[in-house]
């Protein structure tokens, strides 16, 4: 939904008796709507066994719309990428994305679907009065260290996405796009202003690692 909480709409799907779909479809709809039409299927249920029927038939065009949207945000990413200008606009990497969302800088959060990665708080193991807190991104066991809380991140950033307020995109890997940012880490964001990471501040007593 956008700031005034209407739903925002990328296709619509119309299913029913051929009959009444198609006369729906040509004359009650606005032409806004009519330009979104993605596909027309036949069903002859009513209620939710009907709705569950069209959603299925129209499987394949509901697929084909999700990878047009992931095409769109990720071209936009990288067109900024490579603008002098507006790569300020941009962070990726977990380090920077934190500390985007800290700074409330993150317009659209784009993230990859399977990421894996865990996000661990542990006991900073430099800080003799075990005061200070590091977070940590890896996959990898860690036996030496304090551990105080550990989750994958692709859980910790949604929660914390759905709290703030902030627009999230979640994509695959079956676009040529979408490869490509899963080499970048498969974390990023758009942000509304240009923001410069190096000197970003985040919470007192926490430090942000490097992924390891």
């Amino acid at each position: 939904m956008d700031s005034s909480n209407v739903p925002k709409i990328e296709g619509l799907i119309l299913g029913g008796p051929s009959d009444l779909k198609n006369h729906l479809g040509k004359n009650h709809l606005p032409t806004e709507l009519k330009n979104i039409i993605l596909q027309t299927v036949d069903v002859s249920y009513s209620g939710e066994a009907g709705f569950s029927a069209a959603i299925d038939l129209a499987s394949e065009a509901m697929g084909s719309l999700k990878y047009i949207q992931e095409k769109k945000i990720l071209q936009d990413f990288f067109v900024m990428f490579k603008s002098d200008e507006d790569q300020e606009k941009l962070c990726y990497g977990f380090n920077n994305v934190e500390i985007a969302l800290n700074t409330n800088a993150i317009k659209t959060l784009i993230i990859w679907e399977d990421l894996d990665i865990l996000r661990r708080e542990i006991v900073d193991p430099t800080d003799t009065d075990n005061k200070k807190t590091k977070i940590i991104y890896s996959k990898e066991k860690m036996n030496d260290v304090t551990i105080i809380k550990s989750e994958l991140f692709i859980d910790w950033i949604t929660k914390y996405v759905e709290e703030n307020n902030i627009d999230i995109e979640y994509v695959t890997d079956h676009t040529e796009e979408g490869a490509q940012f899963k080499a970048f880490g498969g974390v990023g964001g758009i942000m509304h202003w240009a923001l410069n990471l190096d000197y970003a501040m985040i919470e007192d007593d926490t430090e942000l690692d490097d992924f390891i």
